[in-house]
């Protein structure tokens, strides 16, 4: 999620876009480091929104020092989790993701606002892995296993406690979904100069 501080009058991401544009160089967007997500994130938008080359990055040492730094209004906007955002007083602009969040249903989704594939969803994802040339059977019972490990109570709970959205895919599903991410997150880690 997109987010800036409250009451600095950037309410909207159409805001923000005319702010910056208005005002080239003078606003900066922070990240926990370069490369990390949370740049990604940022990049994405202000790439999607053609105003990257008009806006400053600020990196961080992590979300802690960089939420500070919002807090403060040293920079003006930051992409990180909901559960980040919802950590100080600030603004939610845009998610990232296909579709709105629950908790924030009047925050648009960056494709809502004209920031096009592949900028305009990404994930915080983790998953399992395994060699090249694993057998199948061993595969299935990896997946298989994980499905149950997300079904659990325990991991359940884990997730509803730091508001993460599941969404398990099986070994097929998850290859898949892993390559297209990769795709779509060449294009913004070329965007951001990395």
């Amino acid at each position: 999620m997109l987010f800036t501080n409250a009451g600095n009058g950037i309410e909207t991401i159409e805001q923000a876009k005319a702010a910056i544009e208005a005002e080239p160089g003078k606003y900066l967007f922070g990240s926990s480091g370069p490369g990390a997500m949370t740049h990604l994130t940022t990049v994405a938008a202000f790439e999607g929104l053609g105003v990257l080359d008009k806006i400053k990055h600020l990196p961080f040492q992590g979300s802690g020092p960089a939420l500070q730094a919002m807090a403060a209004g040293t920079i003006q906007f930051f992409g990180d989790t909901e559960i980040l955002m919802q950590r100080g007083n600030f603004t939610p602009l845009a998610i990232f993701a296909n579709e709105r969040s629950a908790n924030y249903p009047d925050v648009p989704t960056a494709a809502e606002v004209g920031i096009a594939a592949p900028l305009n969803e990404l994930y915080l994802w983790g998953g399992l892995f395994a060699p090249a040339g694993t057998p199948a059977d061993v595969v299935a019972k990896l997946s298989d296993a994980c499905g149950a490990a997300v079904a659990s109570e325990g991991f359940q709970s884990f997730a509803a406690d730091t508001q993460t959205v599941l969404k398990y895919r099986n070994a097929e599903e998850f290859d898949a979904f892993f390559r297209a991410q990769y795709e779509g997150n060449t294009a913004i880690i070329k965007a951001a100069g990395l």
